[in-house]
């Protein structure tokens, strides 16, 4: 605190600058744009394969249901894992009587997230190798929103401090656990543009990240409990288990036989 809270935001700011400035300078394409890799190097590695794909023909993209259904799984992901950034803290101050002191133990439920979110990978090779694509994907995200969910109801119904603390700490958990299957269903259902697909889900998500982060503290004012919102987690985070059981990674977005503009410029030509 000799500086003050702000300074902690200053370090962040210029660390994001300077890195921003550094890669600007530092990273290229393709190795042949960048300085240093030698001839030898560059036969070693080939050429640049042609590109095929200007992007993802949004218009295809938009009637496919699997693409829906990917945004609305964002959209609650980024709703329940949010309060873990905006709102843990205060919560439990105001709700559960925790001092400032206590406040480091805000941590725990960071760590259960990093463990799940290890725990996911392990989990869905796993199912891959015995059951296939879909099933890997779909048990992950089923089992991480709705672990999430469940847990959150019962940390808003538990009388306990250091009971809703753990309750948290395993909810966090499982929105982590499934965290790590948002961007492999992206490159599943769009392998020639995981950038864009990737995109449009982080933005998905983004928004279910705003929402949550006004309506927590507007439904907490407004009823004055601070529980009744993290019950709304449960519930948005239970609807995100069920968008599952829509996500089919097994199904492109765009048909293999489908031509964007480019393509079909090439074909003419």
């Amino acid at each position: 605190m000799r500086y003050g809270w702000r300074a902690s935001f200053y370090v962040f700011a210029l660390s994001g600058v300077v890195w921003a400035v550094v890669w600007f300078f530092w990273f290229r394409n393709t190795p042949r744009e960048k300085r240093g890799v030698t001839p030898s190097e560059l036969n070693e590695i080939g050429a640049a394969p042609e590109r095929q794909q200007q992007g993802l023909p949004w218009q295809v993209a938009v009637h496919s249901a699997n693409f829906w259904a990917i945004l609305l799984m964002a959209v609650t992901y980024g709703y329940g894992s949010y309060f873990f950034i905006a709102w843990l803290h205060t919560y439990l101050v105001r709700a559960r009587n925790f001092s400032e002191r206590d406040l480091l133990l805000s941590t725990l439920p960071f760590v259960f997230g990093a463990c799940a979110n290890v725990g996911s990978g392990i989990t869905s090779d796993f199912l891959l190798k015995r059951f296939g694509l879909k099933v890997a994907r779909r048990r992950v995200g089923i089992i991480g929103l709705a672990s999430g969910g469940l847990f959150a109801l019962l940390a808003a119904l538990t009388p306990s401090k250091v009971g809703a603390l753990l309750l948290l700490c395993l909810s966090f958990a499982g929105i982590s656990f499934n965290q790590s299957m948002t961007f492999p269903i992206c490159i599943d259902v769009a392998r020639k543009f995981p950038g864009s697909m990737g995109g449009a889900m982080n933005t998905a998500a983004q928004v279910g990240s705003f929402l949550s982060g006004v309506l927590f503290g507007y439904v907490a004012k407004v009823s004055g409990n601070y529980d009744r919102p993290l019950i709304m987690i449960a519930l948005v985070l239970g609807f995100g288990a069920l968008t599952w059981l829509k996500i089919d990674p097994t199904q492109e977005l765009v048909p293999e036989g489908h031509r964007t503009g480019e393509s079909l410029v090439r074909a003419r030509d």
